[in-house]
């Protein structure tokens, strides 16, 4: 027997039920109940205007720290009539990763003393949604000198080094164990720090500061002694240290502008090579390619490329208009990234056949993990991003929280286990946290 009844339900749209192998007295609008005479019959809704068609879920963060820090959680459900609401605290919360925290009623997240990733999931009458929240197992702000410009690990050890841009050319040392200044290096009097490389086993680093006049220094790395490799007559600009640690060379754009290179065994400088008239950025892969951007040559931009830095670079090539200031290549040598102020943006090169791939809007620089896959990019007077450069286009990942980097943007370390540090502009401080995937 099939009998069909209309039932008004207040606060909802009429919904006509079909009740089959039901007496009169059959109730419940789903599922099998029992009827009066001991039988039993199923009740089906039918589709209704004001049943859900999806739920969103948005968050105050995508990042929160550990040990009773809170995000806000919101669902917004859209029916199927078309209408939207705030069901906050009708749906049910979930969490994927419970020991990270846990999420009340009201869409109230609360982090435990325990780092990692969670899925917070919103389900509204059997229709869900979710987005990813990040506990930051560390979080710390590291008081260093004045100016923070960028950090760099050195090399075999538990050690940042962290340049700050002021008139002592001081270095901050921090220790990754305790995520605090354990020593300070003043180089020496000058206009600000500049660039630092070490060697690849740590045992040297050199640091390059401006000027007038410009210098160019050797820190040991144990003993944190510094001492004067040479005077420039511009900018040391970035140094980098050949594979096998024999020379490190740099380039000078003013006075003499040239690629010069220092023997590592004596600590003495000489020209490497005169082509470039205007060399401001030089980049040496683990490819055993050096390049070596020009920004004025024959009145456009060249990017100078040398094979197992051979005296005559190999060849080059030109992306006009755009005018490279500064290089970086990738850990594995598969991207060089070429920043350009103005137009302000950078252009990331194939590290193989220097083919452009890809650009992305702002100057600043370009600080890798250790995955051979990610990249921080410390944008002039903006937040850090963190990209995926393994295909043939940069993919963001996520615009990293709550930090303003540096004028000419920051450099920022990774250490192993993906603990960050990031300077931050504006302050003395190098913010440190615990990234999770």
């Amino acid at each position: 027997m099939k009998v069909s009844k209309r039932i008004i339900l207040a606060g909802f749209a009429p919904v006509v039920l079909l009740l089959y192998g039901c007496g009169p007295d059959c109730q419940g609008l789903r599922g099998t109940v029992k009827n009066g005479l001991g039988g039993s019959c199923t009740a089906a809704a039918s589709s209704s205007s004001n049943a859900p068609a999806s739920v969103s879920v948005s968050a105050a963060a995508n990042f929160v720290a550990t040990g009773g820090a809170t995000v806000q959680f919101t669902a917004l459900t859209t029916y199927n009539s078309g209408a939207s609401s705030d069901t906050t605290s009708l749906v049910t919360w979930s969490l994927s990763n419970a020991s990270v925290g846990a999420i009340d009623s009201d869409g109230l997240f609360t982090s435990s003393g325990t780092g990692g990733i969670t899925t917070v999931t919103a389900t509204h009458d059997g229709v869900s949604s979710a987005r990813t929240l990040k506990v930051v197992g560390t979080v710390t702000d590291v008081t260093v000198g004045t100016a923070p410009i960028a950090a760099i690990a050195r090399p075999g050890s538990s050690e940042i080094w962290v340049l700050n841009n002021d008139t002592s050319n001081q270095i901050s040392v921090l220790n990754t164990a305790t995520n605090a200044v354990t020593q300070t290096i003043n180089v020496g009097a000058g206009n600000g720090s500049n660039n630092l490389v070490f060697l690849s086993d740590g045992s040297k680093a050199y640091f390059t500061t401006a000027g007038p006049p410009h210098r160019i220094w050797v820190i040991d790395g144990a003993t944190k002694a510094s001492s004067l490799v040479t005077v420039t007559t511009s900018y040391g600009v970035q140094p980098a240290v050949s594979p096998g640690d024999a020379f490190v060379y740099y380039a000078q754009n003013g006075g003499t502008s040239d690629v010069f290179r220092i023997d590592t065994s004596t600590d003495t400088a000489a020209s490497f090579d005169t082509t470039p008239a205007c060399p401001t950025g030089l980049v040496i892969t683990s490819l055993s390619k050096m390049f070596v951007s020009d920004q004025c040559h024959g009145g456009s931009d060249w990017i100078y490329v040398y094979n197992s830095y051979l005296l005559t670079a190999s060849t080059n090539f030109s992306i006009s208009p755009f005018v490279a200031n500064r290089l970086y290549a990738s850990p594995d040598g598969s991207r060089v990234f070429a920043v350009a102020n103005p137009p302000d943006d950078t252009r990331m090169l194939n590290g193989t056949t220097n083919a452009v791939l890809d650009s992305v809007a702002g100057y600043g620089q370009w600080g890798f993990l250790n995955d051979n896959s990610r990249v921080i990019h410390g944008k002039h007077a903006a937040s850090y991003s963190l990209y995926d450069y393994t295909g043939a286009t940069l993919s963001l990942i996520e615009n990293l929280p709550g930090l303003v980097n540096p004028n000419n943007g920051g450099l920022a370390a990774a250490t192993a286990d993906d603990t960050l540090y990031l300077p931050v502009g504006g302050s003395n401080t190098v913010r440190v946290y615990q990234y999770h995937d």
